[in-house]
This record gives structure tokens, C-alpha cells and sequence, in this order.
């Protein structure tokens, strides 16, 4: 999931090209795509969060389980190394969905497991409800559940920031009165001057883990905005406003996993145990130590339930 620090990071983080050396390029859907893959067995596709995200910040992090299953590290269109665009309106969220199924046939893949985290976390629940019969076991890592639950996150981040950096939201109130959207460079501007502090707080349980993750951070806002609306920062509109794949998710036979950081601020544990109830095939387990990126503050645990999950 993305939020408005995910736009300042885009403009400090460069875009690691040693990823060039250790993937490959491929054509899906007449668009260049990047990805890696590692080791061989069942095949676990790692779909990038942010909206905009690539997957720069799952690597290496996955690479252990290469030791039982086919790990693949992928940017879907737009992300990361993959091809972009720019006819904004090329992309959506639906094809976001409809390039994994053909991204999986072009690599001659049968039935994948399939991972989402934060905003993907909803690309992933479409893509099985979509695809059922390419989708093996389905993990979810502080997903995004619904469009409805994204709206409730973004009002809560926005009343944080008043309550912890009223000078911040002093700045945005004077700049939203003239009428500019948060898309804007000007209104992502506002949050320079407290971003480490921002990004500590709502995605790191451990506050000097940042430092550590900005270098593999690579962000496309053009995506993220294009999905959510140009205002999505306050407003959350575009392909995502009426999201919710609860009621078919339910209804498919595939075992699901639930990751939670407990002190993630960005996804919290009340949506997420809300969201779980509403799926009987689903178990959540909650990472005690961690906030928004279980598969970095609490990385060997983390490693230890995906792999037991996926082998059982």
C-alpha cells in the first residue's frame, strides 16, 4: 500500500540497476517485462506492493526459499524495470490482473502460489478470483482488503500527520484551499521536511530499520495515481474505490495466509482481522515485532511461516 511517503522516497532513490544483471526481460501482453527467477519446485510469484512499487524491496529477502521452491521476483508494467508508458491511461488495475495469468503462461507455468503485500495484497485477491484454476496457496502481507478499508487507512493517516506534525498539516491545509490535488509535486513537497520521521512511524516497528530499506525502495507515482485517483492521498477513487473481492475469495477452496505486522500503522491489525473473519479458508498470523514489512523487521520468522505453509 502506498501512501504519501512512498512519493517523497521516489525522489531520493534511484532505481538499482545491478536488477538489469541478475533477471531477464520478457514479452507479456506486448509490453517488456522484467523479472528473476531462483531455484525450482512450486512456483512462488512475489507481486510487488506501493501501487507504483517494484520489486526491489522484496530482494533478497525471498531468495532463501529457493532451496524448495521456483522463487520469482517480478515489476509488472509500468514498475521497476519493466516497460512504461506515457498513456497514463494504459494503466488499470485490471490489467494489472490479467497480465500476472499472462505473464504465467508465457513462462509455461501450471497452478502458481502467489504472494501480494500491501496494495497488492488486492491485486492478488483479484487475480485467484479471476483465475482460479492458475492459483495454488495464497499469501497476503498487510494487504490492502478493500477499497472501502483504503478510504478508512487514508483518513487515518491524515489525521495522524495533523496530530503529530500540525506544522505539516498546517502546510497542506494552505495548499489543498487553492485547490491543488495531492498528486501535485507541490503538495508531496509539505512532507519533506519530517519524512524520516513519517516513514519511521507508519511503516517500521523498529524506527532505524528506514536507513536500511530506502536504497531498495523504487517507486513509479504515474501508476499509483493512474489506480487511485489523483487525489488519492486524501480521496481514494479511480479502479480501487470499490474494491472488495471478500464475498468471491470465500467461496474458493485455496488454503490463504494472513501476515501481519502487529504495529503496522499503514495496514493495522483491526482491518486485518476484520477482513480475516470474513474467510474461512484463511489463517492470520501476527509478526509481534514488526510494522508494515514483517519480511524485513522480522525476516527469519517470517521465512519460517511461508515456507512451513507452502510445503504443508
Amino acid at each position: 500500500m502506498k501512501f504519501t511517503v512512498f512519493f517523497i522516497a521516489a525522489l531520493f532513490i534511484v532505481l538499482n540497476l545491478s536488477a538489469q544483471s541478475r533477471g531477464q526481460f520478457i514479452q507479456v501482453n506486448g509490453k517488456k517485462i522484467w523479472y528473476q527467477s531462483v531455484g525450482s519446485g512450486e512456483p512462488l510469484l512475489l507481486v510487488p506492493g506501493g501501487g507504483g512499487g517494484s520489486h526491489d524491496y522484496f530482494y533478497p529477502h525471498f531468495s532463501p526459499l529457493a532451496d524448495s521452491f521456483q522463487v520469482i521476483y517480478y515489476d509488472a508494467f509500468g514498475r521497476g524495470l519493466s516497460e512504461r508508458t506515457k498513456n497514463l491511461k494504459e494503466y488499470t488495475f485490471e490489467r494489472d490482473v490479467d497480465e500476472i495469468e499472462a505473464f504465467r503462461k508465457v513462462l509455461g507455468l501450471g497452478k502458481i502460489n502467489i504472494l501480494g503485500h500491501s496494495f497488492s495484497g488486492a491485486t492478488v485477491q483479484a487475480y485467484a478470483v479471476k483465475y482460479p484454476n492458475s492459483v495454488n496457496k495464497i499469501i497476503l502481507i498487510d494487504p490492502l482488503t478493500t477499497g472501502k478499508a483504503y478510504q478508512e487507512l487514508t483518513d487515518r493517516f491524515n489525521q495522524q500527520i495533523a496530530d503529530l506534525f500540525p506544522e505539516i498539516d498546517a502546510k497542506i491545509k494552505t495548499i489543498r484551499a487553492k485547490g491543488i490535488k495531492s498528486s501535485h509535486n507541490e503538495h508531496q513537497m509539505a512532507y519533506l521536511e519530517h519524512f524520516e520521521n513519517i516513514f519511521s512511524f507508519f511503516y517500521f516497528f523498529d524506527h532505524h530499520q528506514p536507513p536500511l530499506v530506502w536504497d531498495s525502495i523504487t517507486f513509479n507515482p504515474d501508476v499509483y495515481y493512474a489506480l487511485v485517483g489523483d487525489d488519492a492521498d486524501f480521496v481514494i477513487g479511480g479502479d480501487v474505490k470499490n474494491l472488495d473481492f471478500t464475498a468471491s475469495l470465500r467461496k474458493l477452496p485455496n488454503q490463504i495466509l494472513i501476515i501481519s505486522g502487529r504495529f503496522d500503522q499503514v495496514v493495522f491489525p483491526r482491518l486485518v482481522v476484520e477482513f480475516k473473519n470474513k474467510l474461512p479458508n484463511a489463517r492470520l498470523l501476527f509478526m509481534e515485532k514488526s510494522g508494515h514489512n514483517p519480511f524485513i523487521e522480522e525476516y527469519e520468522e517470517t521465512m519460517s511461516v511461508i515456507r512451513q505453509f507452502l510445503k504443508k
